[in-house]
């Protein structure tokens, strides 16, 4: 049996064009009009997620005692089995975000979007300690969403270090953002992995016979680009770098911008 909650199984969610459920399949959603999109479903029910799962787990009783340790292992087995995946499917984005993990601060919210260093790596690899603390709209597979994210984070959490770590084609999306960091006085630090432009689409263009066209990009100074918006640009190309660039960024506040250069990092860690 398979109970789907306020998902509407998309494309975007699935990496597939629909799921072909086994078992019964029951679909609670606020619109009714999602109610069978992409999945057939033996019962729908429409309506608020929080209230008709209330009444549900009353309807259900208290039953039998529950194996909080036995679910424990089953959800780290499974989470253990993703991380392996994704490292099998993109290695070099895996061993990057592991890099950028390793040197954030316990509490911090990073923020991000649809990157290739997101959803190849980090959201894989990244480990946090507390709700609230990766931003991220999977959904439409947004490009641009990471730093405005991180920066309304911040406003909302003044109290935990915020970041955003988004590939170089994205983060044009909405550079415009670093003026407003300034302007409020806010503290984020920018993350931006340099892949040389839009990978994804390049590799599309690619698998349909089609020679890249528009996808590799001209780069701008990324940390010159920080400093002329009133922040502080720096570079990292090694892990100790990294490690040392993050340590500075939180300690000095304001608009901070890390720049790495993926190909060059990654040829680093290799050697």
């Amino acid at each position: 049996m398979l109970l789907v909650v306020g998902s509407k199984l998309g494309e975007a969610e699935l990496w597939a064009p629909t799921l072909d459920a086994r078992g019964s399949v029951i679909r609670i959603d606020l619109l009714e009009s999602q109610i069978q999109k992409n999945q057939r479903v033996d019962i729908g029910l429409v309506g608020d997620a929080a209230a008709a799962l209330t009444v549900l787990t009353a309807a259900l009783g208290p039953g039998e005692p529950r194996d909080a340790a036995g679910a424990a292992a089953r959800v780290a087995e499974t989470l253990d089995a993703v991380r392996e995946e994704s490292a099998e499917l993109s290695a070099e984005n895996t061993a990057l975000a592991r890099s950028i993990a390793a040197a954030l601060p316990d509490n911090a919210i990073v923020a991000t979007d649809s990157s290739q260093i997101a959803y190849w790596g980090l959201l894989n690899t990244l480990r946090v300690a507390e709700p609230n603390s990766t931003p991220y709209m999977a959904t439409y597979a947004t490009l641009g969403y990471g730093l405005p994210a991180a920066l309304g984070a911040r406003i909302a959490a003044p109290h935990r270090p915020a970041f955003v770590v988004v590939g170089d084609g994205a983060l044009m999306f909405s550079m415009n953002e670093f003026i407003t960091v300034v302007e409020q006085g806010e503290d984020v630090t920018v993350i931006v992995v340099d892949n040389g432009g839009y990978a994804e689409i390049k590799q599309n263009e690619v698998d349909a016979g089609i020679a890249p066209v528009a996808v590799d990009l001209v780069q701008p100074d990324w940390a010159a680009v920080a400093t002329a918006f009133g922040g502080v640009g720096r570079r990292a190309g090694t892990d100790a770098e990294l490690s040392e660039a993050v340590s500075a960024a939180v300690a000095a506040g304001g608009l901070q911008l890390i720049h790495i250069d993926q190909a060059a990092f990654s040829a680093r860690q290799e050697a």
